[in-house]
């Protein structure tokens, strides 16, 4: 499934042990993170995400210690939360607590299952009887394929994820409840460099990162200790959130992706000199411990610091609504990353009063979209009824006959929702003719 940030995959993977129980009778769900923050948010949202789905199943749940394998053999659990890391770590224990159990799997973070790496592997001998994907960036940085994963042949050659279900931003936003309005703002700054002969050139920073033979630590790690070029952007950052404070007290926090834990703890030190009234923290996994770094993450979720200041530490699977506030100060560019860097900021708070709005419905937007999805469906079904059919009749023409035939629609059509149904229904098609 992909669903997008904020959307609640920890309701999805939860529900989805509820179906799994109802119709191949999975007695335990498996529910693995890629990292240790994420687990301990999943852990700790399992009740809640059994009230949401309105599920009356007792649940024994338990956070799996490789260390102490045989405790959850012994405590009955079926409801067991772990990492990949460990999985790897224990093949043999997780592989044989799997073949005594009807095991329902779920795999959050799903893109990091790369097909041929060592993690994908390792699922690939559990015995489980199901599973389940999720993901809100279901591309790789490195192009690989996700394991488990069924690809389509895209229209342009290549292939695309055939997911179960799928969520775009717009239309969890559309939703209501689910998505805060993004207001974004990306800075440029011009340099002047100077050479050994003297000469001054100027560049902007996003031209001296496209240029392939400059120095690529200037950019990406000398100008982000710059503080001409850090202050506008940290007093920005800290006026816009001490103005939501001063709205809403407790209920708006900032979160600060840095490039390194050196720069981390310059920033630290920058906000402190510049922004003492904000009560900021770091984490990250250097000179830190883990024990402390889930410490301050803790207090920081109790509101008892009003900025986060981290490195890879709350870029993936972190959850905190009162995120309002984002500074990318990092050197991550490319596009999954930074999707789920502003992710965190775009989870709604339901503490906050609703905010007057004026809706405003982008009708052609509304009308592309509907036809690109009625487009994609009619194409995959045309190609699946060719595979089953033969080529030697127009796939197309005889899929609109029948759509037309059993929805009693004649003509073209004009709206939205009519793409929509069609669409749909060319998917039902498409799902009966692949079985």
């Amino acid at each position: 499934m992909v669903v997008p940030v904020g959307y609640g995959k920890t309701v999805i993977g939860t529900g989805s042990f509820e179906v799994a129980s109802g119709i191949i009778g999975a007695d335990t769900c498996l529910y693995l993170t890629p990292t240790d923050v994420l687990r301990s948010q999943v852990y700790a949202g399992v009740e809640r995400a059994l009230a949401v789905v309105g599920s009356s199943r007792p649940i024994r749940k338990i956070l799996a210690d490789n260390a102490f394998a045989g405790r959850i053999r012994a405590s009955d659990a079926n409801f067991i939360v772990a990492s990949y890391q460990q999985v790897i770590a224990a093949p043999r224990v997780y592989a044989s607590l799997c073949g005594d159990r009807r095991m329902h799997l779920v795999c959050d973070e799903a893109h990091h299952l790369s097909e041929r790496g060592s993690w994908a592997a390792a699922l690939a001998q559990l015995p489980v009887q199901s599973r389940l994907l999720l993901s809100a960036t279901p591309v790789r940085l490195d192009r690989e394929a996700i394991a488990g994963v069924r690809y389509l042949d895209a229209d342009d050659g290549g292939l695309v994820i055939d997911p179960l279900l799928e969520v775009s931003m717009r239309q969890a936003w559309k939703e209501g409840g689910i998505l805060k309005h993004l207001n974004m703002q990306m800075k440029d700054y011009a340099v002047e460099l100077r050479n050994a002969e003297g000469e001054i050139f100027e560049f902007t920073a996003s031209e001296m990162a496209e240029l392939p033979d400059f120095d690529q630590k200037c950019v990406r790690q000398q100008l982000r200790w710059n503080e001409d070029y850090v202050a506008p952007l940290v007093r920005e950052f800290a006026a816009t959130l001490q103005a939501k404070l001063a709205a809403a007290r407790g209920q708006h926090q900032g979160l600060v992706f840095a490039a390194t834990t050196g720069h981390a703890n310059h920033l630290y030190r920058l906000f402190g000199r510049w922004h003492s009234s904000l009560r900021c923290v770091v984490v990250h996994s250097a000179d830190i411990a883990d024990g402390e770094n889930t410490r301050r993450l803790a207090d920081f979720h109790a509101k008892k610091y009003d900025v986060l200041i981290q490195v890879k530490k709350a870029s993936e699977g972190f959850d905190a609504p009162t995120v309002s506030v984002v500074l990318k100060l990092d050197a991550i560019f490319s596009r999954e990353p930074v999707i789920q860097q502003l992710g965190r900021g775009l989870r709604f708070n339901h503490n906050l009063p609703p905010a007057p709005t004026v809706e405003v419905t982008d009708l052609a937007a509304e009308m592309k979209d509907a036809v690109e999805y009625c487009k994609v469906w009619t194409n995959r079904a045309a190609k699946e009824r060719a595979r089953r059919h033969g080529s030697g009749e127009n796939h197309h023409a005889a899929l609109n006959v029948d759509y037309g035939r059993t929805a009693g629609r004649k003509g073209s059509l004009s709206t939205p929702n009519e793409y929509r149904a069609k669409g749909d229904w060319m998917k039902r098609r498409y799902l009966e003719l692949s079985k």
